[in-house]
């Protein structure tokens, strides 16, 4: 292979890595409780909006790309949407379910739902990553 044609590949084959991937976990905490109910929206390089649900106060992406992200948090009131138009043993399950997150739900401030007024935001990096959304009043 002529010089210039392995230096042209070569630079093809640097210049088209990114800066990879990786995972985030971590706890979300508002004034030193967990968050039980609701969800975490994540806004990485690429604009793909991604969410995960909250479970047992921590949250879990994967597969999205290093560099820069902001976060936004989510907690509505599990008894202000009331499950309609189901069958009846259907709906007294769901209104239960419904019961049972309330008793765990903490409101959170609205400025939380937002990515511009949040102020949560983390640089990722490749592999693993582990960081807590810390929520304050």
């Amino acid at each position: 292979m002529r010089p210039r044609r392995f230096l042209l590949l070569c630079l093809l084959l640097v210049g088209g890595c990114g800066p990879g991937r990786g995972d985030v976990t971590g706890q979300v905490t508002f004034q030193g409780r967990p968050v039980e109910v609701g969800s975490v929206q994540i806004l990485p390089s690429d604009k793909i909006v991604r969410t995960a649900l909250i479970e047992g106060g921590k949250y879990t992406f994967r597969n999205v790309p290093a560099g820069p992200v902001a976060f936004s948090v989510e907690s509505p009131d599990p008894l202000a949407h009331r499950p309609g138009g189901r069958k009846r043993e259907e709906r007294a399950k769901a209104e239960a379910a419904a019961e049972a997150r309330a008793d765990k739900w903490i409101p959170l401030p609205p400025r939380y739902a937002s990515f511009e007024q949040s102020g949560l935001t983390y640089e990722l990096h490749a592999g693993e990553n582990h960081h807590d959304l810390v929520l304050t009043p």
